[in-house]
């Protein structure tokens, strides 16, 4: 089953919803939301070779920890 825009966006809400609070997260906590996020692009990517990881990162708040 091939994921679509409104699936990818979806995972992105769930991820975001927890990075809010990644600050109040323990080194350990914030890692294993990071890996998360990584092992979900990689899945995204191999269903959808034109994905973007950086952007997902980034919409995700990858950067925000």
């Amino acid at each position: 089953m091939k994921m679509t825009r409104k699936d990818f966006q979806a995972v992105t809400d769930i991820i975001r919803s927890f990075s809010k609070g990644a600050i109040n997260y323990d080194l350990e906590g914030r890692h294993v939301l990071e890996r998360i996020t990584e092992e979900m692009a990689d899945l995204f990517q191999k269903d959808n070779p034109r994905f973007d990881k950086e952007k997902f990162y980034e919409a995700c708040g990858y950067y925000a920890y």
